[in-house]
């Protein structure tokens, strides 16, 4: 075995290795990972390798095939793959050579095996259907001839030995072009691959289907989403326009407060104004009275004094009188001699 062939059977081990410890669901087609599907050159023969352990009951041997990428062809190893439905069997993908390149013709599950460009993949696909077991009601049973069993673990087995017809050993890996196989489908290929056609176009207008029905509810979604977020939007608005007439009611109230106490200071100082210009009328009336009382007491007094004047002048005119009669005479000569003075 050259070095190719060793890394080859030393990915492949790999890949069974973790195929057994984590069995996984298996796809409806196999294609290649990274998208090309084409190339201008053939693929590589088919590197020998052995079949890994299967690792439990149902499960089905898918063949190991060349994938490409921007670098060329690169080895995929076989696995064992649960099927996605009871009955299920797998139709190896194969490359084939049309319009002058190499094109990749993926796999798919089946009720029936289909057209794999008549390449020997081994294990049970020896270029026309699949010789490594078949369905029994809901029970897989396994040839021993070409499949790597335990039969301690799998006990629904048969041996039935393949004999391969034109097998030159050459492990061509292609259909078609220069040196690859040139064996044509039958009509039993034929109608399992119009049969897969037939599923595949349901399958893809159910598809259709579902993303229309994705789409209006993902339509139906997204009007709900922005009926929310209108809605939403509308309830803010009605919030902020209750903000504002709160806001604007509170600075009324204010207002109409301030205006109020404004009101009630002015009347309370207009009243104090009015207590005090009261007080200044009743102190003024008060002081006008004392005045006029200081006045009549002043012409009381003034007329008591000119009354006692009047007493005493009336109690000096008699005394005068008096003291005048004898001296009448002497009156009468200081009278004459007065009118001498004169």
């Amino acid at each position: 075995m050259n070095t190719f062939q060793r890394l080859s059977a030393a990915l492949l081990a790999t890949g069974a290795l973790l195929a057994a410890a984590v069995p996984r669901p298996a796809v409806a087609d196999v294609s290649i990972s990274i998208g090309i599907n084409a190339w201008n050159e053939p693929p590589p023969p088919f590197p020998a390798y052995s079949q890994p352990m299967i690792p439990g009951p149902g499960y089905i041997w898918t063949p190991g095939y060349w994938a490409v990428n921007h670098h060329g062809y690169y080895w995929v190893p076989g696995a064992w793959v649960l099927p996605p439905f009871t009955g299920a069997l797998w139709t190896p993908g194969y490359w084939a050579y049309i319009g002058n390149v190499y094109q990749w013709h993926p796999g798919y599950w089946g009720r029936h095996v289909g057209y794999y460009g008549g390449i020997n993949y081994g294990f049970g696909y020896f270029g026309t259907g699949y010789h490594g077991g078949y369905w029994k009601r809901d029970r897989f049973y396994y040839n021993r001839e070409v499949n790597h069993i335990n039969v301690t673990r799998i006990t629904n087995v048969y041996s039935r030995k393949v004999e391969v017809r034109h097998d030159d050993h050459r492990r061509i890996s292609y259909h078609g072009g220069k040196g690859g196989i040139q064996r044509r489908p039958n009509k039993h290929e034929i109608a399992a691959q119009r049969e897969h056609e037939r599923y595949q176009a349901a399958r893809d207008a159910d598809r259709r289907k579902r993303d229309a029905m994705h789409d209006r509810q993902e339509h139906q979604q997204q009007q709900r989403r922005e009926d929310t977020r209108r809605q939403q939007h509308e309830q803010r608005q009605r919030q902020e326009a209750q903000r504002q007439q709160h806001e604007q009611r509170q600075r009324q109230d204010a207002q109409r407060q301030q205006h109020e106490q404004r009101q009630r200071q002015d009347a309370q100082r207009q009243q104090q104004e009015q207590r005090q210009r009261q007080d200044a009328q009743r102190q003024q009336q008060q002081q006008q009275a004392r005045q006029r009382q200081q006045a009549e007491q002043r012409q009381q007094q003034a007329r008591q004094q000119q009354d006692m004047r009047r007493q005493q002048q009336a109690r000096r005119e008699p005394a005068r009188m008096d003291r005048g009669a004898p001296g009448r005479q002497d009156g009468g000569g200081h009278g004459r001699g007065g009118g001498h003075d004169r």
